[in-house]
């Protein structure tokens, strides 16, 4: 199976939902973490999307994104076969 990561840093635009909309196969798997500027994105794609925790503005926020930590980012990333930043 084929794991892409979307790390996304930069506030989204109208077009953005648009860039990662593609067909996603079964030997696809496709998840999303926000970072930074990227913390300000609703997105409604048919994938996992994740908030690094460190970055949700204040800790007591409820995000609709599961928070995850540094080093659950880092094996992400590590597992990942194809790693794209936005």
């Amino acid at each position: 199976m084929k794991n892409i990561l979307y790390l996304i840093s930069k506030q989204p635009d109208n077009d953005f939902e648009q860039l990662l909309s593609f067909p996603i196969t079964p030997d696809t798997a496709v998840s999303a973490i926000l970072i930074q500027q990227g913390m300000g994105a609703h997105l409604h794609v048919p994938f996992s999307c994740f908030a690094l925790e460190n970055d949700v503005p204040d800790q007591n926020m409820t995000v609709s994104y599961s928070k995850i930590q540094y080093s659950d980012m880092l094996e992400m990333i590590l597992n990942a076969d194809t790693v794209i930043s936005i």
